[in-house]
């Protein structure tokens, strides 16, 4: 029974860390590979029953090519370190300008994450004038390293209050982000290219192809506002667990 509960743990265990991240963004990746893989050989005439033909007539190549995805899945995670990274030491750098370039850096690596989210919350204080709805943010002279700095404070004292569980949520999310915006336009290139090969340009299976592409984007934006999402509520969970540390402190 004991051992049960320790596998117990060890599973529950991993959903606040970034083995969580890599195992969902891997599998999200494989899957949407599928998919797209399934819409652009087969169109939208099949059944289920022909699920096995499918399987069957993968070549070795292709299988290759799932496995590669399927990696791909779990190095999403550094490849948006790598291009948030990227954008900082630019940004930070004496010739930084704006231009599509560093936008789209922007908009694909730096925005929704919690830093930025922070540093969002903090603007806003500085514009509107208002207070936010976490004291330490408004408090706070270095809000960078302070939500790193509280939350670990946090973990340390408080480790059953599982700090950082909505931090991964919103990297997983930030991750799916990331899968389906590629996703999308690699379905809608080749798959257009598949189309014009084939001669199928503006028949039922090219437009099916269109709008797989347009769900893969709506996805994105979901996946990048649900992102945000869990980064703030990463912000009010840090903000209760400072108001469990004030109040002992005070007994």
């Amino acid at each position: 029974m004991f051992d049960k509960i320790n596998s117990f743990d060890k599973i529950n265990s991993i959903e606040s860390s970034l083995s969580f991240v890599s195992i969902f963004s891997g599998l999200m990746a494989l899957l949407s590979a599928f998919i797209s893989f399934v819409a652009i050989n087969y169109g939208i005439n099949i059944s289920f029953e022909n699920f096995s033909i499918i399987f069957s007539n993968i070549t070795f190549l292709q299988a290759i090519l799932f496995v590669l995805t399927f990696f791909i899945g779990f190095i999403i995670h550094g490849i948006r370190y790598l291009g948030f990274d990227y954008y900082r030491r630019i940004r930070n750098s004496k010739n930084y300008k704006k231009n599509l370039c560093t936008r789209f850096l922007f908009y694909m690596f730096r925005n929704g994450t919690v830093i930025e989210e922070c540093l969002n919350e903090k603007r806003n204080l500085k514009e509107n004038t208002k207070l936010t709805s976490y004291k330490w943010i408004d408090e706070s002279n270095n809000v960078v390293l302070d939500v790193w700095n509280h939350a670990k404070e946090i973990f340390v004292k408080y480790p059953q209050l599982d700090i950082y569980k909505f931090y991964y949520y919103s990297e997983c999310f930030q991750c799916f982000d990331t899968i389906f915006i590629f996703v999308s336009i690699l379905t809608f290139l080749l798959g257009t290219t598949d189309c014009i090969i084939k001669h199928d340009i503006l028949t039922s299976h090219f437009i099916m192809i269109v709008g797989l592409s347009f769900s893969f984007f709506i996805f994105h934006i979901f996946s990048k506002k649900t992102g945000k999402s869990f980064a703030r509520r990463f912000f009010l969970e840090i903000q209760l667990g400072l108001n469990l540390l004030n109040n002992n402190s005070e007994k």
